[in-house]
């Protein structure tokens, strides 16, 4: 008799693992483990520490969780690898050029922009006829120009209004808060005073945390990430090993793929938040005392770590659903085939009824003493059938009306 139980199943897989593979799948590298950056006593050392160890765990992604042959790689396809090996050199490359230096300057920046402290910068060298590398407008020429925080199409300097007090660009019209935000010179990394030290510590150990989270999300999601690789590596096997002895061939999958989705779900909305935070505190243009331009680029690590954790949750979720949609069709199938074979055995158990009634007859008419006797055996093993059917109709009901992933051991029963 057709038989929903797992038993058949979980034996044939166990027998499977340990005489059809041999043994169990080899063991894949780790993810680095959480830098050490205790030693450093400057907070911008351990910054520049842990802003390392966040590319070192982008290249580990890129290099093992998504390597040639693993699941992850064969999901996301080619132009999603070549996404994620873009991150990889993009973090490998950020880690040459985020110096100390230039993670000080993102601080000085940040605080600087803060307390808008600093000089007016001169559009020209006529506006700046001491060569102080101060506007002479902020030393009472009121015809120098002063140089705007932004640039014109062409890259070159524009003139700002210095009486504006508001960010953005202004309304046209004579008013004083009209035109363009002016630029502010400072010196890019020493504190001007013990104020802005302190303030420069802060901002500091903000990132030195900020890059620490976001290492800690990236070993997370590189666990689960090897986990998937490691568990669908087995796949095949399970899937041989499932055909039983009924017929039923349910493919079993581990917990991995559907687990790795759940937490990298929710790794894309903190490795994006991070990236928008920092975005926002460093996207002011320095154009004067060696800035170099964008301090953004100090900080696209966390741009390169966002894509790489969105594209891993994509890959790890598609994953999920194709086994999910797998098994429930396998499943589906099997409840088919499940569902017929209760019905024949309904129709052989009518027919056996019938036959039995012909039988007692026959052997009523020619031996009425073991009449009783051949009846309530006939009856008691009739009744035993017909409860035993019973029991596997309302398994069946039980199963068709269980929402997957709902009960106990599934797929396995």
């Amino acid at each position: 008799m057709y038989r929903l139980s797992g038993y058949s199943i979980a034996a044939a897989l166990a027998v499977a693992f340990f005489v059809m593979a041999g043994a169990p799948p080899a063991a894949i590298a780790a993810p680095p483990a959480k830098a050490d950056c205790s030693s450093a006593a400057d907070v911008f050392e351990r910054v520049k520490c842990r802003h390392d160890a966040v590319a070192d765990q982008m290249q580990y992604t890129a290099d093992s969780a998504f390597a040639d042959g693993t699941a992850m790689n064969s999901q996301a396809g080619p132009g999603r690898v070549k996404h994620m090996g873009n991150a990889r050199v993009r973090g490998q490359r950020a880690k040459g050029q985020t110096t100390k230096a230039a993670l000080k300057r993102l601080a000085k920046a940040e605080v600087r922009g803060n307390r808008k402290a600093g000089h007016l910068v001169p559009l020209t060298a006529f506006d700046d006829l001491d060569d102080d590398g101060i506007c002479d407008y902020e030393q009472g020429d009121a015809n120098a120009q002063c140089a705007a925080v932004e640039l014109d199409d062409m890259g070159e300097l524009q003139a700002c209004n210095p009486e504006k007090k508001n960010k953005g660009k202004g309304k046209p019209g004579a008013s004083k808060f009209a035109g363009l935000e002016c630029d502010l010179a400072f010196d890019p990394e020493n504190a001007a005073d013990t104020t802005e030290a302190a303030d420069m510590d802060e901002a500091g150990q903000e990132m030195e945390e900020a890059f620490g989270a976001v290492e800690d999300d990236l070993i997370e999601m590189n666990e689960h990430l090897d986990a998937i690789n490691a568990e669908t590596s087995a796949a095949p096997i399970a899937l041989r090993a499932a055909a039983a002895d009924d017929g039923c061939n349910i493919p079993v999958f581990g917990p991995a793929a559907t687990n790795a989705a759940k937490v990298l779900r929710g790794l894309t909305a903190a490795a994006k938040g991070t990236a928008s935070i920092v975005a926002s505190n460093t996207s002011q243009t320095f154009v004067v005392f060696g800035n170099g331009g964008n301090l953004r680029s100090a900080a696209s690590v966390f741009d390169y770590a966002a894509l790489a954790v969105e594209l891993a949750y994509i890959v790890a979720d598609e994953i999920a659903r194709d086994q999910n949609s797998r098994v429930q069709a396998a499943t589906n199938a099997c409840t088919a085939e499940a569902v017929k074979k209760v019905g024949e055995v309904a129709d052989q158990l009518a027919a056996l009824q019938a036959l039995m009634a012909a039988q007692h007859a026959q052997v009523q008419a020619n031996d009425n003493a073991n009449t009783a006797a051949i009846e309530a055996n006939d009856d008691a093993n009739t009744a035993a059938l017909q409860a035993r059917l019973d029991a596997v109709e309302a398994e069946l009901s039980r199963i068709l009306n269980t929402p997957h992933g709902r009960r106990d051991g599934f797929p396995l029963n």
